[in-house]
């Protein structure tokens, strides 16, 4: 039996309270590869100026820069580092020493010029790898814009390294609120290949 490689990417925006504005995606998740070893990933994540909260054999939590909400009257004060909303949360789950799975968690705020960059950034990715769309998935409730889509990327007739067939989801969820000021932008990317148990 043929084994596939398999990769999920899961692209989600909602709401949420604090974040980050800018002109670009505060992390280029496209330039992250699975299979790739724990030091690997940790000299990427290095190099993106990341802070790592915890790192063992089967798991690598880092945090890209955060800030407190605006508050003027507020004084200096120091609290604890994971009580500030991080701009970005990354998660890199491993089974025998590679990177299967990968979750990242990016925050925007005000300037939506941040995440149409992160947006952009996804479907370059499909573009590259030649993407087909698959399936369109509209919420059930009338009154919520949710609309999800999913596509699928040959990786065989692509002639690189990779092989087997490569699943990508993407949907932008609304806050359901009349101020849309913070976004939350998701982006999972995960392969059994590199831990078939």
């Amino acid at each position: 039996m043929k084994q596939l490689l398999r990769r999920l990417v899961m692209v989600t925006a909602t709401s949420i309270a604090f974040g980050t504005g800018g002109a670009q995606a505060d992390v280029p998740i496209g330039e992250f590869e699975l299979g790739v070893s724990g030091s690997t990933l940790q000299e990427k994540l290095v190099s993106q100026n990341t802070v790592f909260l915890r790192v063992t054999d089967k798991l690598i939590h880092a945090r890209k820069t955060a800030e407190l909400p605006d508050n003027p009257g507020r004084q200096s004060e120091f609290i604890e580092y994971t009580q500030l909303a991080p701009s970005t949360e990354i998660k890199a789950s491993l089974c025998d020493g590679k990177v299967y799975k990968i979750e990242f968690t990016s925050i925007y705020q005000k300037d939506f010029n941040a995440i149409m960059m992160a947006r952009k950034g996804v479907f370059d990715y499909l573009l590259r790898g030649a993407a087909e769309l698959t399936e369109i998935k509209l919420h059930q409730d009338e009154k919520n814009s949710d609309v999800t889509q999913t596509f699928t990327i040959n990786r065989d007739a692509l002639g690189g390294s990779q092989r087997g067939e490569e699943r990508v989801i993407f949907a932008l969820l609304e806050n359901g609120g009349a101020q849309f000021n913070w976004v939350t932008l998701k982006f999972m990317l995960e392969n059994r290949w590199y831990c078939p148990g």
